[in-house]
């Protein structure tokens, strides 16, 4: 009995360690992928078709495509605090896509793999440093343009 309690224990603690590690990391900027490549390599089809995903998740990833183009189509001058109040709106989609997941099993699996990077890139947005806004603004607009080749 005592070795089952222990090994629950732990395998809850690796559940929640596990995940909690690379959001962690990821929130705080620090890549887990070496480059784009690695992570094209793990997003994967559905035996060629686009993974089912939950209503909830296409119309947060649809809003911040939105919330992008309505900032890229601006004529006001971008600056670096405009790239860290785009990161918050883009931040609450985010968190609504996270909240409202139903996705299971492999569908999930990719939906992770595809939102994972784009925490390293609002933290990009988020910088004081303008021409690093700049560049994760161009990473996270690629990022976004992703979700229609995997999803629907």
């Amino acid at each position: 009995m005592i070795k089952t309690i222990i090994t629950s224990t732990l395998s809850l603690l690796l559940f929640i360690a596990i995940p909690w590690n690379i959001t962690s990391n990821i929130i705080q900027g620090n890549p887990i992928f070496n480059n784009q490549n690695d992570q094209e390599e793990q997003l994967k089809l559905n035996n060629g078709k686009r993974w089912k995903a939950n209503p909830e998740t296409t119309t947060g990833v649809n809003n911040m495509i939105k919330k992008m183009e309505v900032f890229s189509s601006s004529k006001n001058v971008k600056t670096q605090k405009n790239y860290n109040e785009l990161s918050k709106g883009l931040r609450a989609e985010m968190n609504l896509i996270f909240d409202n997941c139903s996705m299971k099993g492999k569908a999930h699996d990719n939906l992770h793999t595809f939102l994972v990077p784009i925490f390293g890139y609002l933290k990009q947005l988020e910088v004081s440093e303008l021409n690093n806004c700049k560049n994760g603004f161009t990473e996270l607009n690629q990022q976004l343009k992703k979700y229609a080749i995997y999803f629907e």
